[in-house]
């Protein structure tokens, strides 16, 4: 995991520590970093573009025989969070792997999602195999009552109080905290929808300012939520959350390994991952543009075919002549 310096000739001694550990590590391994230096002059929007640094940056790409690992999601995993005249969106975080990575993980990707309430798109490297790791959740252990002053000190105490403020928390919790998980989603979900827009439309100053709105909004009911999943769960530990033959064989498979679909959109405008659901997606499409086997269907109508041009009988002779 590297972060990389802003100014370009401090970059100069990173570009050469990676020739030199690239010679040194044995085994399968990728490097991940906000090099804080764009690959092409595609990769950034709203400031101007040094071909120094893309030189410097891709000729040690290539000396070290790396490969950027195939992506989906956000092009742009970089912004700013400027208005429209001081707006920059850049592709500056990149994952680069070896020859045994494409050897080991042939099949694999990184994700960049949307960047939501940060600068950058969090990045998220998988392969095929993997499974989401499971959640570690505090849990009550019968235990804790063995104690003879359990019931005493902590239960009685707890329950009489409960019971004595349970109007004015019932009262309170239908005021503040009833929709705060609903809306915090909402928020969310508002937010990456416009961030989706701006990728497509990098400088349309109507979408940047309502995604300066939005960010408002959800950081506000980002912290409600945190602080009545705080007062809820009474758990203190919830906090922000910042997630040669040789290079020949390496270069085929990882061109094989860039043409494989590890994340598509569907008709749904759903993004699917797994492999069933790519190949639905797939089958889906391709049978809109195929038709269907519907028996009414509307009469050609002659007279607008004939104002047009009409392969003549040589042509139609050709077109059905065995090759």
């Amino acid at each position: 995991m590297v972060y990389e310096f802003n100014d370009q000739a401090l970059r100069t001694q990173l570009w050469r520590d990676i020739r030199n550990i690239t010679n040194q590590m044995v085994g399968a391994w990728a490097i991940m970093s906000d090099f804080n230096s764009i690959l092409n002059e595609e990769d950034r929007v709203g400031s101007k573009v040094s071909c120094s640094v893309i030189k410097d940056f891709r000729e040690c790409v290539e000396q070290s025989g790396l490969k950027e690992l195939k992506s989906s999601g956000c092009f742009y995993t970089w912004s700013n969070k400027q208005d429209r005249q001081d707006g920059v969106l850049s592709r500056i975080d990149r994952v680069f792997i070896n020859v045994d990575w494409v050897n080991r993980l042939p099949a694999s990707e990184v994700y960049y999602m949307h960047a939501g309430l940060y600068d950058h798109s969090p990045a998220v490297i998988r392969w095929e195999g993997t499974s989401p790791s499971r959640m570690r959740i505090l849990k009550y252990y019968n235990i804790w009552n063995m104690d003879k002053s359990f019931k005493e000190r902590v239960m009685f105490k707890i329950v009489g109080k409960l019971n004595r403020l349970k109007k004015v928390l019932l009262k309170l919790n239908k005021e503040k905290f009833a929709e705060v998980e609903k809306q915090e989603e909402e928020s969310m979900k508002k937010l990456v929808e416009c961030q989706e827009k701006i990728q497509k439309d990098p400088r349309n100053e109507f979408l940047i300012k309502e995604e300066k709105d939005l960010t408002h909004q959800c950081i506000y009911w980002k912290k409600e939520k945190i602080e009545y999943m705080q007062q809820k769960s009474k758990e203190q530990w919830l906090k922000y959350g910042d997630m040669d033959i040789k290079y020949f064989r390496f270069v085929i498979k990882a061109k094989r390994a860039a043409s494989r679909i590890f994340t598509i959109q569907n008709m749904q405008g759903e993004t699917v991952h797994s492999i069933e659901a790519i190949a639905e997606a797939f089958i889906e499409f391709y049978t809109s543009l195929l038709g269907t086997d519907q028996q009414c269907r509307d009469h050609v109508k002659s007279h607008v075919v004939k104002e047009s041009q009409i392969v003549s009988e040589e042509q139609r002779v050709q077109l059905v002549s065995a090759f």
